[in-house]
């Protein structure tokens, strides 16, 4: 992790500058883009790999530079995304703090509001979420509270423009708060004396002196770069007789004292939540006795349909989308009575649990939804459930139809010589007709291995922006919910076995949709342990949405056997791997500390505004390099170094992998796109160039295989040029290992996990 002290922003100190400032998702990016409007710059903190917004608008009577910082806790950083909120907000230049909390949890915003009253920064705070607290029953008076805290104090809703035009207002009347704790006698004390050794100029002595007291090494640099001589030895002495006069660390003592303060504050405006009347109406109702039972059946009957049909040796597509499973120690009637049977007992054991729980005490469905999604047994039945509607939405519905449609009737395939289609069939006979077909340029656009038409813009738009699109749609979904941060919850004791926190599923299950992405999300992640761990981890074993939904693809044409393998195999080396890097990579792990949000229903909006964003910054992302692939595929094609390559790759592909030596060409394209190396053993299975187990071997192979080239470069960025060369070369031995395994294991034991007929 870099740690670097407060850089110089991208932006000359000119102007006002308004900065907004809050906990983890309290709806700062809302109010960000209620005030920029469009013209927005997204950008790497100097010095960090941390992302910054900025953009122009108008407050207080005049334009200025508004600065969305990341979600923190604490000004007193323990991750780069605390680092760079500390950084800008310490910064040089007249500014205005907005800070952005949650009006559910006031005592955790008032942590952060003390340390920015230390600073003596003129602000204001958004109780944001007003909505939510009203729902459940929370009081708080905002006139005592603006009282307490010498600020103005706005009740909003963001995400409905509620109290935005009054937020806005107050900007004029910004002013620092006097909401600033005392800590006794040794570190008040220590505070005079650290504030004389400060700069001169230094703005917000105070907050300043009580972060060098609780240990911040970037900001010492900084103010040390500025200060006397003998600025560090000092305050080194300072802390020292601090220390000595303390049972506890400065940092841990200064923190307990605003937590008190912060306590004796909300004690004082805001009241007990009342009792609230249980929740009567027809969506409840429905919710517990008709759409809870139905799912958990639903969830119980195809769990065991999978065991079953894995046992079959029938393929998982019948297992996703229904029909009976055949096992030939029971019969069609015994393993139907088995698999309904279990389907029975969850939506039982799920309906009494959620009658007794729930119901009875007048709990809504949004409260027993979170509730359940924590749940270690609830929570895992839970989660079947959601993968098992992802999958189909994504493998079957994307993957299958989706893809089937867009690139077999739009843009059409190529068949006895001829494409048809809606695009390549018209484009390629109009260009024949002109300059004929033996000539390079209609090579070069539509050969029928490597055209940039029919293979690159094919691939890209047919094959991955339907499945792209409808798994960014699902993400925002979960995300839009509030389930996500449930997850990590559920996953944090698992993950901790691989020197990971529960907070680590978030760049994971963001993997799922794009690994360069992920990549960058791991600065969530407290200590460069973990990160390291993560990075590893990503590039190691988590497809990407485009590979993973090609993937379900070939997976939904073997048996489940076939399907069973590759998850265990998949799981076996993301936990093996893991294991063993958090006990070679020194450092320590972390504690999982994450605000959960409440469960609500997703808007439609927010939903379709970032699937229509993410996709479009993936495609931007994914088409040059599709077609830029399918360039350096059709020049070392034609130049015979593709010939010469999958020689040189024989003794491992063949050799090893047992896969034809045209399987060679989708290790190589792998590199530029992971999914277009899933692609072409996907188009390779397909015609039966590849058999059912070589297609599992080359599956595992290419998930496990080096990142593609957009997330290299981010690993480089992360990691340096050292530590990301060698991760690959790590990864590529694990893949070949791993592949070489799985293939031996087909063999010895004979499996055949070809569909059964």
């Amino acid at each position: 992790m870099h740690d670097h002290g407060p850089a110089a922003p991208d932006t000359p100190d000119t102007g006002p500058k308004l900065i907004l400032v809050g906990n983890p998702n309290v709806g700062k990016s809302v109010f960000f883009r209620l005030l920029t409007g469009r013209y927005v710059v997204v950008s790497n903190y100097p010095g960090t790999t941390v992302e910054v917004a900025r953009g122009s608008g108008r407050f207080s009577g005049q334009s200025g530079e508004v600065i969305d910082t990341p979600g923190a806790n604490s000004l007193s950083p323990n991750s780069e995304d605390e680092r760079v909120a500390r950084d800008v907000v310490v910064g040089p230049g007249e500014k205005t703090v907005v800070q952005v909390a949650d009006a559910k949890n006031l005592r955790r915003a008032l942590l952060l509001t003390a340390q920015l009253a230390e600073l003596g920064i003129p602000m204001v705070l958004a109780l944001n979420m007003w909505d939510e607290a009203q729902d459940r029953g929370i009081e708080i008076d905002v006139a005592r509270l603006e009282a307490e805290l010498d600020v103005p104090v706005v009740p909003t809703v963001a995400t409905e423009r509620r109290g935005f035009r009054r937020l806005t207002a107050s900007l004029a009347d910004a002013r620092p708060s006097k909401f600033v704790p005392r800590y006794g006698d040794a570190i008040e004390d220590a505070v005079s004396e650290v504030e004389e050794l400060l700069p001169a100029g230094t703005a917000g002595g105070r907050g300043i002196a009580l972060m060098l007291l609780a240990n911040a090494p970037t900001l010492e640099a900084h103010m040390a770069a500025r200060a006397e001589p003998g600025f560090r030895g000092t305050l080194d002495e300072i802390r020292r007789r601090l220390a000595s006069n303390l049972r506890e660390s400065a940092a841990f003592t200064i923190q307990r004292h605003r937590a008190r303060h912060a306590d004796e504050v909300v004690e004082r405006v805001q009241a007990a939540p009342r009792g609230r009347a249980p929740a009567t109406g027809l969506l409840r109702m429905l919710f517990f006795w008709l759409f809870g039972p139905a799912a958990f059946y639903a969830v119980g009957w195809k769990l065991a349909s999978f065991v079953f049909y894995a046992l079959s040796g029938e393929g998982l597509l019948s297992a996703i989308v229904g029909g009976e499973p055949r096992f030939a120690a029971l019969g069609v009637a015994g393993s139907a009575l088995a698999t309904h049977g279990f389907g029975l007992l969850s939506m039982l054991l799920y309906s009494a649990s959620m009658w007794r729980r729930e119901y009875r005490g007048g709990g809504s469905a949004a409260a027993a939804l979170a509730r359940l999604s924590t749940h270690p047994v609830g929570g895992f039945f839970l989660l079947v459930f959601v993968l098992w509607v992802v999958y189909f939405v994504v493998g079957v519905v994307g993957a299958g139809e989706c893809v089937d449609f867009v690139e077999g009737t739009v843009f059409g395939t190529f068949d006895e010589g001829e494409y048809g289609g809606l695009v390549n069939g018209p484009l390629s006979r109009g260009l024949a007709s002109v300059i004929g077909r033996d000539n390079i340029v209609h090579a070069f656009l539509f050969d029928d291995r490597a055209g940039l038409v029919s293979t690159g813009l094919t691939y890209s738009v047919a094959i991955v922006f339907p499945i792209v699109t409808l798994f960014f749609l699902l993400f925002g979904v979960m995300e839009d919910s509030g389930y996500l941060p449930r997850l990590a919850l559920l996953a944090d004791r698992i993950f901790k076995r691989v020197g990971l926190s529960g907070k680590a599923v978030l760049p994971m299950v963001l993997g799922l949709g794009c690994g360069t992405m992920a990549t960058m999300t791991t600065r969530v992640l407290e200590t460069r342990k973990q990160r390291l761990i993560a990075i590893l981890l990503l590039a190691l074993a988590v497809p990407c949405s485009a590979q993973l939904g090609i993937i379900t693809a070939v997976l939904a044409g073997i048996s489940g056997t076939g399907a069973a393998l590759y998850v265990l195999v998949l799981a076996a080396a993301l936990f093996g791997v893991g294991w063993c890097a958090a006990r070679v990579i020194p450092g320590e792990g972390a504690d999982l500390l994450l605000e959960v949000p409440p469960f609500r229903l997703p808007r439609p909006v927010n939903v379709v505004v970032k699937t229509y964003h993410r996709v479009k910054w993936f495609m931007r992302e994914a088409v040059p390099l599709f077609l830029l692939g399918t360039v350096c595929l059709f020049v070392i094609a034609r130049i015979g170094l593709l010939g010469w390559i999958e020689a040189a790759a024989r003794p491992v592909v063949t050799g090893l992998l047992g896969l034809p030596a045209a399987a060679t060409i989708g290790f190589i394209m792998g590199f530029l796109r992971r999914d277009y190396g899933a692609v072409i053993i996907f188009q390779q299975f397909k015609q039966g160039t590849v058999g059912a187990n070589q297609a599992l071997v080359a599956l595992i192979v290419i998930t496990l295989f080096v990142p593609c080239l957009a997330h290299f470069f981010v690993c480089v960025k992360e990691l340096g040029w050292r530590k990301a060369l060698l991760m690959d070369a790590l990864i590529l031995v694990i893949a070949v290992l791993v592949g070489t395994l799985v293939r031996v294991l087909l063999v010895v034991t004979g499996i055949d996990v070809s569909l059964a007929a």
